[in-house]
């Protein structure tokens, strides 16, 4: 059919005609074979509807598939028998192929043995031949090291020798260096002592040439001392109205200026007399002396008199070391008197009396030594600024005036060593700074600068004078001061503040437990006279409750309030800065000094309430000034006790802590720091770099400070509750605090 429908071309049979040739021949040619077509499948079809036809041929299907499967079986057996024999053959094949494998394997097992044998004999000749050149090698090293060692041996030996000769040379020399030191040393001693024994050969034959010399003067005060029982029903004035117990009657008299007659003092209690004799004796005492002053004035009128030798500033110093002198007898008569009086029950006692003599020795006008000559020179050499030479002068003459004032100075129980000696350094004091005013007058521009540094020496002399006081020791001589000089007197002033601090813990408290009672008593007597409205029985409880309260606890209560109130608003940080306040000065009071350590835990949170306000940065500094001045008493204390690392530690927080508050100017931030490079000087390398690796934790030094400090509530505290303030006084910051390293 395909090759009916072939259009051109030629073939075996040539060339043929188109189908749709002009004779239409074409058209037959499609028509014959669309009907072959037909006729075919026509066939086919009948084909397969004919059943005999299609048993026939599934007969013989299953005629051919018999002889077919007899035929497969038959296959299917020589197939099999032919496999088996293949793989009989093979398998002998692969049995002699391995025989013969393993006779190769044996053979090259077999020859790489005899060559590794050789090879590993050829190896132990090599390493044996190897071995015994290294032995002979190491035998000739170690023949060569044996003789160096032993030439290093003689080389050391030598040298050991050497250095031991050296050394026992050195220690030849150093010793006869010492010895020639020592030497030295001795003779140089001993040339001091030649020369000071010399020195004071001098001036021993210089004050008695002196003393010939002099010009002298004697003024006697004589007076007594009475302690008397008051009438019955005598009242003390004030609101109290208490009844006076006992009666002192103080009188003194001179020869020239007559007899001052005191009026008597009535006291509540023999222990407030006696707090009260020395003002008493030193009163009556300073009245004489004045009168005595005055009779010499108007003596000097008719030109006869001591003030024809001296001028007014040193009768009046001489007058004023008189009274003193004479205070101290009376004092000591009072004593016995008042001792007397309580043994006996409150009887009559008879009166003490008592005088003294006090003499005054003057060298001519034109003489260098005169007292007013030498004080000039002191204020010179301050006011030009050669402090060492004012300091030098005033020792020589304070050396002859300490001497004159306590030559048959009557002796008294309550002045202990160094109060006489401090007596006398504060009159002389005291007749340098009348002088200095007197002849610097305050016209000058100049005179506040140099008035200060006269002012600065007396406070650096009175310090070192009683620097070696015991505890309450100078009480008696204050108030002795205050009576003669009188109360706004510069040196009485700080003789005063000295005694204040010299006060121990346990008189303080109980100084402070009178006043709280005389105070509760006063509060009472109020409400006695006059009923109060319910706002002031509620003040006045309240009052009542916070003076049995202890100071620690109401000083804890403040600051927790005040902290409380801090974060709050203008208003409330205004009411935190007045209970922060009260606080410090509660614990002021408690601890009996401002810069007391026990007063920390109060200051640290006023310094940092203040500092967060900027109106209050001034104050702030006052503040941090003050703590670095408790935090200096803490390391000084530390040095004391031997820690010299735990100060410099402390010292160098405080710098980092406070100096930018306080300002690098201020003197407690200059003695700060010279107090920290003197602790710095005495330690070693390993307890710089110490209180270097502590120096970063400035915060937690001070935190752990002032938590060692701070007190615990008395409920907290096992027995009867303690203040650090009162610990303090007998442990001392290593019992306290405890080392800071």
């Amino acid at each position: 059919m395909l090759f009916l429908l072939h259009t051109s071309g030629s073939g075996p049979f040539g060339p043929t005609a188109p189908l749709g040739g002009a004779d239409g021949s074409g058209w037959v040619w499609a028509a014959a074979v669309l009907l072959a077509a037909r006729l075919g499948r026509l066939t086919a079809q009948e084909a397969r509807l004919d059943v005999r036809k299609l048993q026939f041929e599934r007969e013989r299907s299953r005629a051919l598939s018999r002889d077919l499967l007899a035929a497969r079986q038959r296959w299917q057996a020589t197939e099999t028998e032919r496999a088996a024999t293949e793989d009989a053959r093979r398998v002998e094949e692969a049995a002699a192929k391995a025989r013969a494998e393993a006779v190769r394997i044996k053979e090259e097992q077999r020859r790489y043995q005899e060559a590794a044998a050789r090879e590993s004999e050829r190896l132990r000749l090599e390493r044996e031949a190897q071995r015994k050149e290294y032995e002979a090698q190491q035998a000739k090293l170690d023949a060569e090291i044996a003789a160096r060692a032993e030439q290093e041996r003689l080389i050391i030996e030598q040298q050991r020798a050497a250095a031991r000769a050296a050394e026992e040379q050195r220690r030849r020399e150093e010793e006869e260096r010492r010895r020639q030191v020592e030497d030295e040393r001795w003779q140089r001693e001993e040339q001091e002592r030649l020369e000071r024994e010399a020195a004071i050969r001098a001036k021993i034959e210089e004050r008695r040439r002196l003393e010939r010399e002099k010009k002298k003067f004697a003024v006697r005060l004589e007076g007594s001392l009475a302690v008397e029982r008051p009438p019955k029903g005598t009242t003390l004035p004030g609101p109290l109205q208490k009844e006076a117990v006992v009666r002192l009657a103080a009188s003194c008299s001179t020869l020239l200026g007559g007899a001052a007659q005191l009026p008597p003092v009535d006291y509540a209690s023999l222990a407030d007399a006696g707090e009260a004799l020395p003002q008493v004796a030193g009163h009556a005492c300073r009245q004489a002396a004045e009168a005595y002053a005055s009779a010499m004035r108007l003596q000097s009128m008719t030109g006869e008199g001591v003030l024809q030798w001296i001028d007014d500033t040193e009768l009046n110093s001489w007058a004023q070391a008189a009274a003193v002198r004479a205070a101290v007898a009376a004092l000591a008569g009072g004593d016995a008197a008042l001792a007397t009086f309580q043994q006996g029950g409150a009887a009559a006692t008879q009166p003490a009396a008592f005088q003294c003599r006090t003499e005054l020795g003057v060298l001519p006008n034109d003489h260098p030594q005169r007292t007013d000559a030498v004080l000039r020179r002191v204020i010179a050499s301050v006011e030009s600024g050669e402090s060492e030479a004012a300091v030098r002068q005033l020792d020589d003459l304070l050396e002859g005036q300490l001497e004159l004032f306590q030559k048959d100075l009557p002796a008294c129980p309550r002045l202990v060593a160094p109060a006489p000696a401090l007596l006398g350094t504060a009159l002389l004091l005291s007749h340098l700074l009348t002088r200095a005013l007197a002849e610097r007058p305050f016209a000058t521009s100049d005179a506040p600068a140099w008035f200060e540094a006269v002012a600065r020496l007396v406070r650096s002399k009175l310090q070192e004078t009683a620097a070696s006081a015991p505890k309450d020791s100078l009480q008696a001589p204050a108030s002795l001061l205050t009576a003669v000089l009188g109360s706004g007197n510069p040196v009485a002033e700080e003789v005063a503040r000295l005694a204040d601090a010299n006060v121990s813990a346990a008189t303080r408290q109980a100084r402070q437990e009178r006043e709280r009672r005389a105070a509760a008593e006063l509060a009472a007597k109020l409400v006695e006279e006059e009923w109060p409205d319910a706002k002031e029985i509620k003040a006045a409880r309240r009052a009542e409750e916070e003076a049995k309260t202890p100071i620690p606890e109401r000083c804890w209560a403040l600051r927790n309030v005040a902290g409380t109130l801090s974060m709050g608003g203008p208003g409330e940080r205004a009411r935190a800065r007045q209970l922060l306040e009260q606080a410090v000065q509660l614990k002021q009071q408690f601890a009996g000094a401002p810069d007391h350590p026990g007063v920390l835990p109060e200051l640290l949170p006023l310094a940092a309430l203040l500092s967060s306000v900027p109106d209050w940065e001034r104050d702030a500094g006052g503040v941090s000034a003050l703590i670095l001045r408790a935090l200096n008493a803490v390391a000084a204390d530390y040095q004391r006790q031997g820690d010299a690392v735990s100060a410099a530690i402390l010292l160098e927080a405080a710098l980092r802590r406070f100096e930018e508050a306080a300002g690098v100017r201020h003197p407690s931030v200059k003695a700060t720091m010279r107090a920290a490079d003197a602790a710095l000087d005495t330690l070693s390398a390993e307890q710089r770099a110490a209180v270097a690796e502590a120096r970063p934790q400035a915060e937690a030094t001070i935190s752990r400070l002032v938590a060692g400090l701070t007190d615990e509530l008395g409920a907290y505290q096992q027995g009867s509750p303690v203040s650090k303030v009162e610990r303090w006084a007998s442990e001392g910051a290593a019992g306290v605090i405890g080392p800071l390293h």
